[in-house]
């Protein structure tokens, strides 16, 4: 009897979402197996495909002759079924395609990089050293063997401050959150398991890999980080299809790390922007882990100096244990709106010069946050794109969206006089540099990377995520701009201030002093007292009583206006569904695009997504959409978890 391979054909178009039946030629029989990647012809023109094989079995389905297969890629299976579940499960819940799935877990084969991998035998198994570290009070008392059960959920939030561990005779300092980490790490390779360290972004990502190589596991690890140019991306994926255990850390692509024997998945930060996907098929991350954690029944930590509504929500479903541990909350003090520097903070910026580094974060990069016509007070937009201007720390004017270049500033009242607005993180420098004669001012962005400052007298001025960490812990963090961080155009506009103010203060010595500048109501008394259960809690109370995510869940569909009108049929037909819109799309590369918002219950999204999936083959069959770069893209495009609504 002949042996066919039922292959997944490596394409993101929704016709080819389903399996299709090879013959396996007798000469490769004795070398084929589930997972290998293979090439097979496709299609009237005769052309190659690249497709992985998902099933083998001695009979088929199909009632005509089979085509055969044509080669076998590598000898290496390149998806494991456990990654094909989870592709499976999050193209079903996203209402989107599976290979659009295996497109971020399984790199593009490059064969001369696993030639070379394979011949140097890099998987042979590592010797796990001598636990020669002991930790402070502060790990233990977070009991990480606890933490790592299998199938045990958890959530804490972490103290904000740093610890010390002993290692081989000298004293290392490192973030609470990395020490739990790294400790976690360990402890699994003890036990003969993997485990996946998810955090946001490269800086992290360093302060783990540190705090790895610090104990001496840093040949464990192999690392996923998204700025890993495709050669060494290539060989992580293939260190960690290996059996031997290890530790994966990187950002939010290696959830789907193809690791033997998971014991552990832990999340830093999980509501920080960068663990959603911007781009098709919109992951959140945060959803992923949770997936890969029911699927694998492995144990999946989330921690954090805050906390999301969205992790407030199955705390209180009791899908995930609070094991937050009691702490001293950190010195942090708070002032009502006024000048943007008061007296509070400039005392405290004066006196933490004196006894070390002090670091101010502001809301924005740049010279200024916006520009106003001084005749008729309108904002000043992009020529191309409608975004904001801004000027600048090049001192010329661009937008703040599209990072258009605006030589000349004319408003629609055909004014050329313009006057700035609140400052930025460029202007803010020069100003408080004026302010300190004699300091050291450092401005720190995202294009400005500063990984690390040191000494007393310095100032540092960061917008939220770019802060560096200081040696010994800043003497004082000053918070501005408040009430903008507030007051944005979004849902979660007080919970994304709230942890991008808490991993602020995260970065204070022990005797350091935080100021929160310019903010009222319960935010200010709440903040001081560390009180994040509680702020997470008043954050889920409000978006249930305005039905809202994480209450619902929120999806949109964008299409040209009479594609919509029968998703939105098909919508209001639904018990539960409630349907915004539509609404044309502000927005001059996507022209004749409408949106169409929709909410719906946690318990319907499985069904929910099958069924747009269904209807987007009927309505698009054979449409596309001609992008502005040329490009064909999709006619319909559906969310079910839309984060830029919100």
């Amino acid at each position: 009897m002949a042996t066919v391979a039922s292959i997944l054909i490596d394409s993101p178009l929704p016709q080819l979402d389903r399996l299709f039946e090879y013959r396996v030629p007798v000469s490769l029989e004795s070398e084929i197996r589930v997972g290998q990647r293979v090439e097979v012809t496709f299609g009237r023109s005769r052309k190659s495909s690249i497709g992985f094989v998902v099933e083998l079995s001695d009979q088929s389905n199909f009632a005509g002759k089979l085509s055969e297969l044509n080669s076998i890629l590598s000898p290496v299976v390149h998806l494991k079924p456990e990654i094909y579940r989870l592709a499976q499960t999050v193209a079903e819940r996203q209402s989107c395609q599976v290979a659009e799935v295996l497109k971020l877990a399984v790199p593009n084969f490059m064969p001369t990089v696993e030639k070379s991998f394979l011949s140097q035998n890099i998987a042979k198994l590592n010797s796990l050293p001598p636990q020669v570290f002991s930790w402070s009070k502060q790990i233990a008392a977070t009991k990480v063997e606890m933490l790592i059960q299998s199938s045990r959920r958890s959530t804490l939030v972490v103290e904000p401050r740093t610890t010390t561990l002993e290692v081989e005779g000298k004293t290392v300092s490192l973030p609470i959150w990395v020490a739990l980490f790294v400790e976690s790490a360990f402890q699994s390779l003890k036990n003969g398991k993997s485990s996946i360290l998810i955090v946001p972004d490269f800086r992290d990502v360093s302060r783990l890999r540190a705090g790895l190589s610090e104990v001496g596991l840093l040949e464990h690890v192999v690392d996923y980080s998204s700025n890993l140019v495709k050669s060494k991306r290539y060989l992580s994926f293939l260190s960690a299809l290996m059996e031997t255990p290890c530790v994966v850390i990187g950002t939010r692509s290696a959830i789907f790390a193809p690791v033997s024997n998971l014991g552990s998945i832990l999340v830093w930060d999980e509501a920080d922007s960068n663990l959603v996907d911007q781009s098709a098929p919109y992951f959140v991350y945060r959803d992923l882990a949770l997936m890969r954690q029911q699927q694998e029944g492995c144990a999946l930590v989330f921690a954090s100096h805050s906390r999301s509504a969205d992790i407030q929500r199955l705390v209180e479903l009791n899908y995930l244990q609070d094991v937050t541990a009691n702490f001293p909350i950190p010195r942090v003090s708070t002032s009502d709106p006024g000048l943007r520097l008061d007296s509070l903070s400039f005392n405290a910026i004066r006196q933490g010069l004196i006894e070390g580094p002090v670091l101010v974060q502001v809301s924005s990069k740049g010279d200024t946050l916006s520009i106003y016509c001084r005749s008729c007070e309108e904002v000043a937009h992009c020529h191309i794109c409608r975004g904001p201007i801004r000027k600048n720390s090049e001192n010329s004017f661009s937008c703040r969206w599209c990072n258009a270049l605006s030589v000349q500033l004319v408003c629609q009242c055909k004014s050329t006089d313009f006057r700035f607005g609140r400052p930025g993180s460029s202007r803010t420098a020069s100003e408080l540099g004026k302010s300190f004669p004699g300091s050291k001012v450092v401005e720190a962005t995202g294009e400005k990377i500063i990984s690390r400052v040191s000494g007393k007298n310095t100032l540092v001025v960061a917008t939220p995520g770019a802060e560096p960490l200081a040696s010994k812990g800043y003497a004082a963090v000053i918070i501005l701009d408040a009430s903008i961080a507030l007051s944005k155009q979004t849902l979660r506009s007080r919970e994304t201030a709230v942890r991008i103010w808490s991993n602020a203060i995260s970065l204070l010595s022990d005797e350091g002093r935080g100021v929160l500048a310019g903010i009222t109501g319960n935010l200010a008394t709440q903040f001081p007292l560390w009180a994040q259960r509680e702020i997470a809690s008043d954050e889920l109370i409000s978006r249930r009583e305005l039905s809202f995510p994480p209450a619902v869940r929120l999806g949109s569909i964008t299409a040209e206006r009479a594609m919509l009108q029968v998703f939105e049929l098909m919508l209001n037909s639904q018990a539960g569904v409630t349907v915004i819109g539509p609404a044309p799309l502000d927005n001059p590369s996507q022209a004749n695009q409408w949106r169409l918002i929709f909410k719906y219950p946690h318990a319907i999204g499985l069904e929910l997504a099958k069924s747009l999936k269904a209807e987007s083959l009927k309505v698009s069959a054979g449409k596309t959409l001609e992008s502005k770069s040329g490009r064909n893209t999709r006619s319909v495009r559906i969310k079910m978890d839309d984060t830029e609504v919100i």
